[in-house]
C-alpha cells in the first residue's frame, strides 16, 4: 500500500489560481493506458476547506465530487420514483495531500475570497 501511495503521490500537480484549486494526476485507467486526470474546484465562500492531520504533512481538502461509480453503477444514472437523484450516493474528497504549507495555501484561498 505504501509503494502505491508513492506512485500517486510522485504523479500529482497541485495549482491554485485566484478563482479556483486544480488538481492534476497522472494515472492509468481501467484499460492500463496512461491518462491525465484534472479535477478542478471554484473557490467558494460556503465551502467549509478543512486541514486533515494526515503524516508526514497535513492534507487540504479543497472541494468534493460524487463518486461516479456510486452515481451510475450501471451506467444508467436513473434514479427510483421518488426519490432524489442523489439518493444514497458517495461524496469523494478533492484535497491538496501531504503539502507542508496547507495553512498558508488556506489563507491564500480566503485571500481569493476577499472582495
Amino acid at each position: 500500500m505504501a509503494c502505491n501511495r508513492q506512485y500517486l503521490l510522485s504523479n500529482v500537480i497541485y495549482f491554485l489560481t485566484t478563482k479556483r484549486a486544480i488538481v492534476c494526476r497522472r494515472g492509468r485507467n481501467w484499460r492500463l493506458g496512461v491518462r491525465l486526470y484534472v479535477v478542478f474546484n471554484p473557490h467558494s465562500a460556503t465551502y467549509p476547506y478543512e486541514i486533515l492531520p494526515t503524516r508526514p504533512n497535513p492534507s487540504l481538502r479543497i472541494g468534493t465530487l460524487l463518486d461516479q461509480q456510486e452515481v451510475q453503477p450501471f451506467g444508467l444514472g436513473l434514479s427510483h420514483p421518488d426519490q432524489p437523484v442523489h439518493w444514497g450516493k458517495l461524496t469523494v474528497p478533492v484535497a491538496f495531500e501531504q503539502v507542508s504549507n496547507a495553512e498558508e495555501l488556506l489563507e491564500m484561498i480566503k485571500t481569493a475570497l476577499r472582495p
